[in-house]
């Protein structure tokens, strides 16, 4: 049985609790949001060629945000079986494992970065200025990586646990820190130079030992309920791999949404760079609106996890049909909000001084239109491919994001915006369908799988 602020995950009202389980999760990606809606207003002070530069940097970005949140899922998931099957002590190994493994991790990532930036931008078709900007930005991102992957493990154990409070500080604090940091690094203010896009770039590796520094010490205060005792550690190589088991399909799935976002960018910079500076716009507001299926996703893994551990097959169904309900309303509702007001969220991050803006505009009111009618799939798809984490199953998240993204997405994208001469308008719509197939083949899926692996065996709760 595990308890945080009187949760209890395997016992209690399920819509109640994992309502409180989820909400701080909420609250912490609402923060972390912030924070790069921030990142962006003060880049954006900067012009359409500091936009466009971050918005190619993105790929990079998301790969490492892809590795991390994979590791992060692995460890979680492993954490919250161990926990609901009542080992102790092999969740004392798990934790410890993922730290190490993180930490190589993000080592390895920080060693590629150094080579695969200079011709991934050059792919792109940055050059001068914009190429520039580009690379000032993202080398920091990439010295930063091994601070950024501890971060990820220490969010997973303590996600894994059932302890959404400590995960939802550790990533406030470094979202305030962020916060701070951003105008006074990049545009110099009191004793701090004027760096500029490097500036964000700085700030955020910064918030990141931050946020990571908050972690730590609530692991040496006893905070969590997961004591890490090196005394009864012991490496490995079975719980490493099982956490690669279910956080390698995850990482490679997310990865693909960077290599996807490499040829849309790739697409669009052949009708118009403010084409690319639209999409770089609408991509970050388009992460405000698919945050509740990230944070209930994060949640189904923590108590469906715990469930399976325990054996409680039962009200594992039970609890994965209540995350659908309440993905899909809030993702409605995030939906209509950003269908709604396109213009208004757009113009927060826009100078309307400059003569391009109108442009930037137009193509970003198309692509938040046409993105957010897909908001509830990916909400369900998200939900759905974390059960499956949950159980420590990876496999099924690896073929239907490639699906999304390889046969449709960017076939799709291609087709539309070239062959049927739907340029720009093809790009969104390509993007939007393939949300609509991930959503809806993830469902059937896990509803299948259950039925057969559950229900057809009669397996009840222990």
């Amino acid at each position: 049985m595990n308890r945080n602020n009187n949760l209890d995950l395997l016992e209690g009202k399920i819509s109640s609790t994992f309502l409180r389980l989820a909400m701080p999760i909420l609250f912490a990606m609402m923060m972390q949001t912030l924070f790069n809606i921030v990142d962006t207003y003060f880049v954006s002070r900067l012009g359409t060629d500091a936009i466009a530069a971050m918005g190619l940097t993105f790929p990079i970005f998301m790969l490492s945000v892809s590795l991390g949140s994979g590791l992060s899922i692995g460890i979680s998931s492993l954490v919250a079986r161990s926990i609901g099957a009542g080992e102790p002590k092999k969740t004392n190994n798990v934790a410890i494992n993922g730290l190490f493994l993180a930490g190589f991790i993000g080592v390895l990532f920080l060693c590629l970065g150094m080579v695969v930036v200079d011709p991934m931008l050059t792919f792109v078709g940055a050059e001068g200025e914009v190429f520039r900007l580009a690379w000032n930005y993202i080398m920091i991102i990439v010295i930063a990586m091994p601070i950024k992957f501890l971060f990820f493990a220490i969010d997973g154990i303590f996600r894994g646990e059932g302890k959404t409070n400590l995960s939802m500080y550790t990533l406030v604090g470094s979202s305030i820190m962020n916060i701070i940091l951003d105008p006074l690094l990049i545009f110099g203010i009191g004793i701090f130079p004027a760096l500029g896009i490097a500036g964000a770039a700085l700030a955020t590796a910064l918030s990141w030992f931050v946020g990571l520094t908050v972690g730590i010490i609530f692991l040496l205060k006893k905070k969590s309920d997961i004591q890490i005792r090196m005394e009864n550690f012991k490496f490995r190589w079975d719980l490493l791999l099982e956490m690669l088991q279910v956080g390698l399909p995850s990482t490679v799935a997310q990865g693909s949404i960077a290599f996807t976002m490499v040829f849309v960018n790739r697409f669009a910079m052949d009708f118009s760079q403010e084409a690319v500076a639209a999409y770089a716009l609408g991509f970050r507001i388009d992460s405000i609106g698919i945050l509740p299926g990230v944070a209930f996703g994060a949640a189904t893994i923590a108590m469906l996890g715990q469930n399976f551990g325990a054996k409680k097959f039962q009200r594992m169904r039970m609890i994965y049909r209540q995350a659908l309900v309440v993905v899909i309303v809030a993702m409605g509702i995030m939906a209509t909000f950003v269908f709604a007001f396109p213009s208004q969220l757009l113009n927060i991050f826009l100078d309307a001084s400059e003569g391009k803006t109108e442009i930037v505009l137009r193509h970003g009111i198309e692509y938040l239109r046409i993105m957010a009618v897909s908001y509830i799939f990916v909400g369900i798809g998200m939900v759905s491919n974390s059960a499956f984490q949950a159980i420590g199953k990876g496999l099924p998240t690896f073929i239907t994001t490639a699906i999304r993204f390889f046969v449709l997405a960017i076939p799709l994208t291609y087709v539309l915006a070239y062959l049927v001469n739907l340029e720009i308008t093809g790009i969104w719509i390509g993007l939007a369908i393939s949300n609509l197939f991930f959503g809806i083949f993830s469902k059937l899926w896990f509803d299948s799988y259950y039925r057969k692996t559950y229900e057809k065996n009669n397996l009840s709760d222990s």
